[in-house]
């Protein structure tokens, strides 16, 4: 970091602090329409947001998706334990 500005060390330090904060994963259902490794399509309700606008806030499909990958995660972790 040498060659830096404090102005510039201080962006980068925050710049990591914001990405490291995941985004909010909502419970609200997704109807998925086909999934794979790689990819996701899913139903989108109408005046449901795209995108959130802020970092923590929900209520977007891209906060239902991380919901519904988290549910998903979950209940692969329960079944590979029992």
């Amino acid at each position: 970091q040498l060659g830096l500005s404090n102005r510039d060390r201080v962006k980068k330090v925050l710049k990591r602090k914001i990405q490291s904060d995941p985004l909010v994963a909502d419970k609200d259902p997704v109807e998925v329409l086909f999934e794979d490794g790689r990819l996701i399509c899913v139903n989108k309700p109408p005046r449901v947001r795209t995108a959130p606008r802020h970092r923590f806030e929900g209520g977007s499909m891209v906060n239902r998706i991380i919901g519904h990958f988290q549910r998903h995660a979950e209940a692969a972790a329960t079944m590979a334990a029992a």
